[in-house]
């Protein structure tokens, strides 16, 4: 799950990595500046600890304003029952931070697309699942003045077929249409 986001001059290369049981997740990031492709990364330090519960699936992206780091994410419905910062909604989440070099300083996660199947048109088709699990990897992408996110949708029950669904806003918070 890696994401390579240009940013305020600075290239940085997000990757996860499990902690324990593989509930838990690590975000971790590299950078380098953006202007000397030759050059190597740094070495990994922590972008997301536990506590800010956006491990699982994160995706990234530069804002509009070109200095701003955006990270959208969020645990499955499995681990909000022991989710470290007491978040009971499953759905995604967004964190921005400023783009400098790491270590990063993340705002607090606000959830902006909730799991809740009625409201949003969410696909989860699993048995026994009640609301969208966003269980994949998240891809951030700005296009057009929107922030668009593709997500997994689970189209089929047993964990089989697997498809993606796509939402856009204009703020990257509220108003988010399919």
């Amino acid at each position: 799950y890696a994401s390579l986001v240009h940013c305020g001059g600075i290239a940085y290369l997000f990757t996860r990595a499990a902690v324990g049981d593989m509930r838990r997740w690590r975000t971790l990031v590299r950078a380098r500046a953006a202007s000397t492709v030759e050059a190597a990364f740094s070495e990994p330090t922590v972008a997301f600890d536990d506590a800010l519960a956006m491990s699982h699936n994160a995706g990234f992206a530069c804002d509009a304003d070109g200095s701003t780091l955006l990270a959208y994410g969020g645990l499955g419905n499995w681990a909000f029952d022991t989710a470290p910062n007491g978040r009971a909604e499953p759905g995604v989440y967004r964190t921005t931070a400023t783009a400098t070099l790491p270590p990063l300083q993340w705002s607090p996660p606000v959830l902006v697309v909730t799991g809740n199947k009625t409201e949003t048109g969410c696909r989860e088709e699993r048995a026994g699942w009640e609301r969208c699990e966003y269980d994949g990897k998240i891809s951030v992408a700005r296009f057009r003045g929107r922030v668009w996110l593709y997500l997994r949708a689970n189209m089929i029950g047993g964990g089989g077929a697997r498809h993606v669904e796509a939402t856009s806003s204009r703020d990257g918070i509220r108003g988010w249409s399919r």
